[in-house]
């Protein structure tokens, strides 16, 4: 973690970087079998939030009446 901006910026707590695989993004599905490689974390993860905010949005509609 010796990187040159970690003595620029005033963090309170050494960011800590991580490796994530599809298989381990929580509640998505990959029925393809085509979600295999690190780069494909980013659009997965993204639709997944596109989608649970399409969800949330329905749900105040009929909780809200509107």
């Amino acid at each position: 973690m010796e990187f040159p901006w970690k003595r620029l910026l005033p963090f309170p707590v050494v960011p800590q970087t991580k490796i994530y695989s599809p298989n381990l993004l929580s509640n998505i599905t990959d029925s393809s079998g085509k979600l295999k490689n690190i780069y494909d974390i980013t659009p997965a993860s993204l639709a997944k939030f596109a989608y649970d905010q399409e969800i949330e949005k329905k749900n105040i509609n009929i909780v809200g009446g509107n």
